[in-house]
């Protein structure tokens, strides 16, 4: 049998064979996890989480307390031109 030097198809075939691979755990425990992180960094996160949750529902509370100011401001105008009106009919 002849040992015959390996080609360029040969190669990128056996890198192709090895990117396609499941990683052994060896070689999983030296990568390190983008989803991962410090508790530390993980507890500054969940604490910014709160502070934006808390800050989304005060804006939605301003927004509805304005929504309402702006419906009263509306029947009282409504009303004002329902008194003019009844006035005129008086008259």
């Amino acid at each position: 049998m002849q040992n015959k030097a390996p080609n360029k198809q040969d190669i990128s075939k056996e890198k192709n064979d090895k990117q396609r691979r499941p990683a052994s755990p060896a070689s999983a425990s030296l990568k390190t996890d983008s989803n991962t992180c410090e508790p530390d960094h993980e507890v500054k996160l969940l604490d910014e989480l709160g502070k934006l949750r808390k800050e989304n529902q005060e804006g939605h509370n301003q927004t509805k307390m304005s929504r309402l100011e702006q419906t009263v401001l509306d029947i009282k105008v409504q009303m004002g031109e329902h008194e003019g009106r009844i006035g005129k009919l008086e008259d």
